[in-house]
């Protein structure tokens, strides 16, 4: 089967790296399901219940790694696949798609983080150096928990004393603690603010997926700077891919979740205060 190069693209992107499929499947179904509850109620009968979205899954049968006329042998994506189920590693797939045109649709489809959950490949009589495969990845939803702490300022309503608890007393409502003795509020005695942030802390100005920044600069296609380029000049961007190994590793849309492209890191600037 002859290798036919594509604006099209299906993205993996993980701590090996990123590979794109070198051929694009027949089918791509992504499902989107839920853990709705059907109940039967007294004098009302059959009512659903709504509940939280299940995991997205994706998945491809029947792929094909082709060992010739491919500019990536078949054993780089195997051994990416492999290492990232091995390695119980979060990868992020990214669809970019293109029509025949080159014009860009469904840009508002960025892809998602997932795992690795079946990956099973196979050679075939007669197709010496072609390598078969079916794969499956499933959403991942971070879990990490959060950092609470407790911070005093006066900014916060400092002025507002009358029937306003004590820091000490507010401290235990807050953490569940009790005790037998509370001490009167006073005017002078600071408010506090309840901080949620992250446990893994980013350096400031750090490009990272998710971040807001400020691009100037060319955005491309494609990471490799295929097809044609349009330039940006302070417009506000969300990056929402990063390939470190690209010469335009960093994809980014609009706020809305608009396409815009692949741009250099160089070009991009963090917004920090957003």
């Amino acid at each position: 089967m002859p290798y036919i190069r594509t604006y099209y693209g299906l993205y993996f992107s993980g701590s090996g790296g990123v590979v794109r499929l070198p051929i694009n499947p027949e089918k791509l179904p992504i499902t989107y399901d839920n853990d709705n509850k059907e109940y039967n109620v007294l004098g009302i009968g059959p009512i659903m219940v709504p509940r939280t979205p299940k995991l997205a899954v994706g998945s491809i049968s029947g792929g094909l790694l082709p060992g010739r006329g491919g500019d990536v042998p078949p054993e780089t994506y195997i051994d990416f696949f492999r290492a990232a189920m091995a390695n119980m590693e979060v990868v992020v797939f990214t669809p970019v798609r293109f029509y025949e045109t080159g014009e860009p649709f469904a840009s508002s489809d960025v892809g998602f983080e997932c795992l690795i959950t079946e990956f099973v490949y196979e050679e075939r009589g007669g197709e010496t150096g072609d390598f078969y495969y079916d794969l499956t990845w499933t959403e991942f939803r971070d879990y990490t928990p959060q950092r609470m702490q407790v911070a005093s300022g006066g900014g916060y309503g400092a002025s507002d004393s009358a029937g306003a608890a004590s820091a000490s007393t507010r401290a235990r409502m807050l953490t569940g603690a009790s005790s037998s003795v509370q001490q009167p509020a006073t005017a002078s005695q600071d408010t506090l603010r309840l901080l949620v942030e992250p446990s893994r802390a980013i350096p400031q100005g750090q490009l990272y997926s998710g971040a807001y920044a400020v691009a100037n600069g060319a955005a491309y296609q494609t990471s490799q700077r295929g097809g044609s380029a349009q330039q940006l000049s302070g417009q506000l961007v969300r990056v929402q891919r990063i390939d470190n190994t690209a010469p335009s590793g960093a994809f980014v849309t609009t706020e809305a979740g608009e396409y815009i492209g692949w741009m250099e890191a160089e070009a991009l600037q963090v917004v920090d205060d957003r």
